[in-house]
């Protein structure tokens, strides 16, 4: 190899983001957990691999998140997601707005302070809806992830990559969703009860109801 090539090699081996990085959480994953893999996914890794372990035991080798020890964790009043979005800033505006809105969600998860029936309890209860029917930790951050990509566009923000939209016209397909000038809409016989935690929670937080 000519030297000038040699060193440009090194160069962007250097300066070029790794993919396909190993990730690690606690098995039985909520929504902070399903939260930051969909952060490392649309924004950080969209090749990243996610190993779950028992609360505990050994971690297995990789970058860990939402443990205790690992670089990505709550601190303060702020879940592991709120880690991930100070640490990887989006420098498009409507990114980082739509990401604050996720973040003050995930962190008002746990908190209850609007009752049960308030937005952040409400999506607690569409993800572990989820995950009692899929029992799987990996099945359930991948049935997150479009949920993620709704409250994501709800809130402004950019239009998704090339396979983030495939997987989320899936989702739209199935849960016989609608997006439409920025609003979203139910389409009759969808698959969801009415009562569904999942088709409640979206009402909250779109412009118009989903079941007209």
């Amino acid at each position: 190899m000519k030297p000038h090539l040699l060193a440009l090699f090194f160069c962007l081996s250097f300066t070029l983001p790794s993919k396909a990085e190993t990730y690690v959480t606690e098995t039985g994953v909520q929504i902070d957990r399903c939260a930051c893999a969909w952060f490392i996914l649309r924004f950080l890794d969209p090749e990243a691999q996610f190993l779950f372990f028992k609360h505990g035991t050994k971690p297995p080798a990789g970058i860990g998140f939402d443990y205790f020890g690992a670089p990505y964790f709550h601190k303060g009043p702020d879940c592991s997601f709120t880690s991930f979005i100070k640490r990887h800033p989006r420098t498009n505006q409507r990114d980082q707005k739509a990401l604050q809105g996720i973040n003050q969600l995930v962190n008002d998860v746990f908190a209850w302070r609007d009752g049960p029936k308030s937005a952040p309890s409400l999506f607690r209860l569409a993800i572990d809806e989820q995950f009692k029917r899929l029992q799987d930790d990996q099945k359930t951050l991948n049935a997150a992830l479009p949920v993620f990509d709704y409250i994501y566009l709800t809130y402004g923000g950019k239009s998704l990559h090339a396979d983030a939209e495939s997987h989320f016209e899936a989702f739209l397909t199935e849960q016989q969703l609608d997006f439409h000038k920025e609003r979203f809409t139910r389409k009759k016989d969808s698959p969801l009860p009415p009562e569904s935690a999942l088709v409640t929670f979206l009402n909250t937080i779109t412009t118009k109801p989903l079941n007209e």
